[in-house]
């Protein structure tokens, strides 16, 4: 999990991005300075929730209702920065502007473990083991899978049958591989890309996992 420093690093990228997405677009904050996004008859808002955390919401009923406990787990540092709101706001906007009536919630109960659920029947489970790793439940399907660093700094994805790796060669560059048989070589620019819309690498791993192996979900799992 990365904190502020890992947002602070990334954030020139993250404003080039802001910049040129909102030419044609209006970001602003509200009278109860909560953030909103419009274009092209889109509208949505990321506004402060009643237990202090986040709640984005828009004119194609998508509701997301992010928890203070949530945020502060994976998002360490947005609940005070105005700047890493507004990419928030960005990538959920990019994520939901064409979905309807989406609804969930990301919460963290009193033993740490994370529980997202949507009104799609999803309902995903997890907590870190004593290695790091986080360890997934999919109530849904009745799987689980893990995903981690490990001592040669390689991130791995294990489900089942199903695998998938993030590692970084002599060239540093940057290789993603799975079971599927699909290899991608990351070329610098779409790498930085993708650190500064996914956070850090396991992010990214996240990123491809689902476009390889669940490319029709709209859940989030971070």
């Amino acid at each position: 999990m990365k904190g502020k420093t890992l947002f602070r690093s990334l954030f020139i990228a993250g404003l080039l991005f802001v910049a040129t997405e909102a030419q044609a677009q209006k970001i602003e904050k509200n009278y109860r300075e909560d953030w909103t996004y419009s274009h092209n008859r889109y509208d949505a808002q990321l506004e402060k929730a009643f237990f202090g955390g986040l709640d984005f919401s828009d004119n194609n009923r998508n509701k997301i209702e992010f928890s203070k406990e949530y945020l502060n787990l994976e998002y360490s540092g947005i609940l005070e920065d105005d700047e890493l709101q507004q990419l928030f706001l960005m990538d959920l906007v990019k994520k939901y502007k064409y979905t309807n009536r989406y609804t969930a919630t990301y919460e963290v109960d009193m033993f740490g473990k994370v529980t997202i659920k949507d009104n799609q029947g999803n309902k995903i489970e997890y907590g870190t083991d004593l290695f790091g790793n986080k360890i997934y439940e999919d109530k849904k399907r009745g799987i689980k899978y893990s995903i981690g660093k490990d001592l040669m700094g390689d991130y791995n994805y294990k489900s089942g049958r199903e695998s998938a790796s993030l590692k970084k060669d002599i060239f540093d560059k940057w290789k993603y591989t799975d079971s599927f048989g699909n290899k991608l070589e990351i070329g610098q620019e779409t790498w930085g890309r993708w650190i500064t819309q996914f956070r850090d690498e396991e992010g990214v791993l996240f990123y491809l996992i689902t476009v390889f192996f669940r490319p029709n979900e709209n859940i989030m799992y971070r």
